[in-house]
């Protein structure tokens, strides 16, 4: 998954990934989960957020220089609810500055 998002990169899709070790961390606990028969409704699916939800830790611009370097310190509600039934995070996708394209 992470060498195919790779392929496609000059489309500028991501505007923030998340760190590899971060992503294959959450994958090995995901397959973890599964052989325990513990897995959740979203467990080990790679999603990415678009850039106007906030992401805990992860940089949210909302396509604009303005937030430039803003980390939020919390996480959207929807952001919460699919990575506590073990999405995988990549990643924060591009977008119009503020969605209002």
């Amino acid at each position: 998954m992470f060498t195919e998002a790779k392929k496609y990169q000059n489309l500028n899709i991501y505007v923030t990934e998340t760190d590899n070790n971060a992503k294959l961390n959450a994958a090995q606990l995901s397959t973890q989960a599964y052989k325990q028969g513990r897995d959740k409704l979203l467990e080990g699916i790679p999603i990415a957020f678009k850039d106007n939800f906030c992401t805990q830790g992860i940089n949210t611009t909302c396509g604009s220089k303005m937030l430039l370097n803003y980390i939020p310190p919390y996480n959207a509600t929807m952001v919460s609810k699919c990575t506590s039934q073990g999405a995988v995070v990549m990643g924060k996708t591009n977008m119009d500055e503020f969605a209002m394209g």
